[in-house]
């Protein structure tokens, strides 16, 4: 919500075009590249250019979003009189993204040569897309993708970080105990999935949780 001072009636436009473009450079600021072009329609509720307003706040739902394609805006009066309206915008936001840049196929394995980048209008996309190659390389693709589609996370899967007969390092915690030993992974593994390993100390075979790469947790359960 955004408090701001509104001299004439017909400034309501201009102040609610104003308060998208703010909100839009707060959602790409940490992008790699800037947009290349913002394109913001208006239309608003019959009679809100006849109000007047000293300071006017604007809201919408999924605050915490880009606000792309058709979004709705609540706009309130405080003062001098109480008033409310609504608007709706139709927001065009125009950003490099990664696209594939020949066909790839299932359980591929991404690299830099794979991937291109082109212009698309982040509005008429139905998912999020990948916005830099280098969040994406070495990951697997779930599915066929044709060249020139955006890439989004929901077509990719991360990669292992441990493969079936790595030597990995076993971290063992129990009650505030912990030690760490060497180990053999008996499964392949990503981030945060369960794993079996046997411990070359022991040779018993035990559940872990792969960490990063070479790295397994495992808890001591208290019988």
């Amino acid at each position: 919500m955004l408090l701001l001072p509104v001299s004439y009636a017909d400034d309501v436009q201009s102040r609610l075009k104003q308060h998208i473009q703010t909100e839009i450079q707060r959602f790409v600021n940490d992008a790699p590249h800037p947009p290349e072009k913002v394109q913001i329609t208006l239309r608003m509720a019959a009679g809100i250019k006849e109000q007047s307003c000293h300071r006017l706040q604007f809201s919408r739902a999924n605050a915490n979003s880009l606000p792309v394609g058709r979004v709705g805006y609540r706009i309130e009066c405080t003062a001098p009189a109480r008033w409310q309206g609504r608007a709706v915008a139709n927001i065009a936001v125009w950003m490099p993204v990664v696209v594939a840049g020949r066909t790839l196929l299932r359980d591929e394995t991404l690299s830099a040569d794979m991937l291109n980048t082109a212009s698309r209008d982040l509005g008429s996309l139905s998912q999020a897309p990948v916005l830099s190659a280098d969040n994406v390389l070495g990951m697997t693709v779930k599915r066929r993708i044709q060249q020139g589609d955006v890439l989004t996370l929901a077509v990719l899967s991360a990669p292992d970080v441990i493969k079936r007969g790595d030597q990995v390092t076993l971290i063992i915690r129990n009650m505030g105990f912990e030690a760490s030993t060497r180990a053999v992974a008996l499964e392949d593994a990503k981030v945060g999935q369960r794993l079996k390993v046997e411990n070359l100390t022991s040779g018993q075979t035990v559940d872990g949780i792969a960490l990063e790469n070479g790295l397994v947790e495992t808890q001591i359960k208290k019988h």
